[in-house]
């Protein structure tokens, strides 16, 4: 009897030991196939990776995105104060001149320049091109032996360079007003002036 006793107390304990066992289980779900399990696992992270916005687009744009145009204001600082053009590397080109004050505008066609840079002065006199050395200050500039080519010049374009190579013999005075450039000088008889506009 106690034998039996004894086993059918084992018996007891060893099913609720398995009772045990299975309601842990329960708290947990655990597929049978692992596979399972890690493909639905991967495909959660590549979800929620596609689902993640992407900025590349916006850097694009952002490296593509275009430079406003310079204003006025910003052009003529960089030209000096006011917005005027330096005497030294700019090109003049000739608008009209003057000769006892009276005041003729050049023909069209006609192409009278004028460059100062590095000590020297370049023209095109409205018929034949020259240069020479060249001394500037503030208000007046001097120019030494111009070696002109020797083309033959016939009406207005013989009167331009006339006046173009008495004006810039010796010392002229000069102002510069904005774009505009007036070279003037006065000889001993007769006064010439050189009016010039920045291109």
């Amino acid at each position: 009897m106690r034998r039996i006793a004894i086993g059918a107390t084992v018996g007891v304990l060893i099913l609720a030991g398995c009772g045990e066992d299975d309601s842990g289980s329960g708290d947990s779900i655990v597929s049978e196939n692992p596979a399972d399990d890690e493909a639905a696992s991967t495909g959660a992270v590549e979800e929620d990776t596609a689902s993640e916005p992407t900025d590349a687009t916006d850097d694009s744009e952002e490296f593509v995105e275009a430079t406003p145009p310079a204003t006025v204001d910003e052009v003529d600082a960089d030209r000096g104060a006011g917005g005027t053009f330096p005497l030294e590397g700019t090109s003049w080109v000739l608008r009209s001149y003057s000769v006892d004050r009276e005041e003729i505008a050049v023909e069209e066609g006609t192409e009278a320049t004028l460059l100062i840079e590095d000590g020297g002065i370049a023209l095109l006199t409205g018929c034949n091109a020259g240069s020479g050395p060249v001394d500037v200050d503030d208000t007046t500039l001097t120019v030494g032996n111009v070696a002109l080519t020797r083309r033959a010049c016939f009406g207005a374009a013989a009167d331009v360079e006339s006046v173009v190579v008495a004006t810039l013999d010796g010392t002229a005075d000069y102002v510069i007003d904005g774009d505009t450039l007036t070279v003037a000088r006065e000889g001993p008889t007769r006064s010439f002036e050189l009016v010039y506009t920045a291109s």
